[in-house]
């Protein structure tokens, strides 16, 4: 189409018929711009963003087009400039990395649409499904400058893919890059150093998030994308990451221990002493819960280099009372002692086994998050 003619509820829409002629002769507008017109027309030059003028901004409109409309005095019109994009329906596939130090986050496929061309810079804004639209000004000549803008849209979106999106930007406070590499060309296009600052409180929510959406993908669980983060939602992520790390520290250990004739000798050998302890559990008690939603860590063991009983004098009365496969209280304190997921061998150490203990529960020390 090669222009729309409206007027009223009347509309004329003009195509080629002859491609060759109109190339050599395409339609043509004329005007002139007047005062605050030329700071307007400059910018369009400069930028290709769209720029209305006032009837007081241009003079002299006239088009080669003017035999479709007789009639119309072209004096007092307003004249609205846009980008022509050469094909808008064309997606830019760019590899997204935000990155910081050591720290980087990659998107793989980004398409990207262009908004407008101007003849010193682009502005291309990304179209793919992402909780975030990306919105780069590119320079299209040599020492400009580019800008980058990032608009959240986590409205519907999941946990994980919020998740990686604030990783991303967290590579952005203070001081980050931004790199898009051309797949179709397979070659970069510009590195961009931007910079952002989170409020405190909003920097808790986002670091909370990050956190979940790790702890979702380590543990297999569905969490919810929340509003706001509770206490004691921060401290079950950080026991839940320390955890996964293998560095849960703990106070002790409370349980139930079943008499047996098999344990009997060790159990009463070991109750008056210090000992290297390695227990394994069918969870971590009481289950974590993230964002109203309980996380089951499956087994862990728990590793005490120096582990003793508390009150052992009370306990061995108690054991030695107990008749056989009676379950028997029993606390262990512990000065160095980690939880981590999965089974650890015993390696000569006093182990315990989920079998031995009906119930048993870890003692995570305090986490002050």
């Amino acid at each position: 189409m090669v222009a729309s003619i409206l007027d009223g509820d009347k509309r004329i829409d003009l195509f080629p018929r002859d491609v060759d002629a109109l190339r050599r002769d395409p339609p043509r507008v004329e005007f002139m711009v007047r005062g605050s017109g030329i700071g307007k027309f400059e910018e369009f030059r400069r930028t290709g963003q769209r720029q209305q003028f006032g009837p007081d901004e241009v003079s002299n409109l006239r088009t080669t087009l003017s035999f479709l409309l007789p009639d119309v005095e072209f004096s007092g019109s307003s004249v609205v400039l846009d980008s022509a994009i050469p094909d808008p329906e064309k997606r830019l596939k760019l590899r997204v990395v935000f990155s910081k130090g050591s720290d980087s986050v990659r998107y793989e496929l980004i398409e990207f649409r262009t908004i407008s061309l101007g003849g010193e810079q682009v502005v291309i804004e990304s179209a793919s499904p992402l909780p975030f639209v990306l919105r780069f000004t590119l320079p299209m000549v040599r020492g400009g400058k580019g800008v980058f803008r990032i608009q959240k849209r986590f409205h519907g979106a999941g946990l994980a893919p919020v998740g990686k999106a604030l990783r991303a930007m967290a590579c952005l406070r203070g001081s980050g890059e931004v790199e898009l590499f051309a797949l179709e060309l397979e070659k970069p296009i510009v590195i961009l150093r931007a910079g952002c600052r989170v409020p405190p409180r909003q920097q808790l929510w986002e670091d909370a998030v990050i956190a979940a959406a790790q702890i979702a993908e380590l543990y297999k669980v569905a969490l919810p994308l929340p509003t706001s983060v509770a206490r004691s939602d921060r401290r079950a992520i950080a026991i839940l990451s320390d955890l996964a790390r293998g560095g849960l520290a703990v106070e002790g250990l409370k349980a139930k221990l079943i008499k047996s004739r098999e344990a009997e000798g060790v159990v009463l050998a070991y109750a008056s002493q210090e000992m290297r302890l390695v227990a394994h559990l069918p969870g971590l008690e009481p289950t974590p819960e993230v964002f109203g939603t309980k996380v089951a860590t499956g087994p862990i063991s728990i590793v005490a280099e120096r582990a003793s009983v508390l009150d052992p004098g009370t306990f061995v009365e108690e054991y030695k009372a107990a008749a056989y496969g009676e379950a028997v209280r029993i606390g262990f304190a512990a000065t160095q002692a980690r939880a981590q997921l999965g089974h650890v061998p015993p390696n000569e150490a006093v182990a315990i086994s989920a079998g031995d203990m009906p119930s048993a529960a870890a003692i995570p020390r305090r986490h002050t998050q």
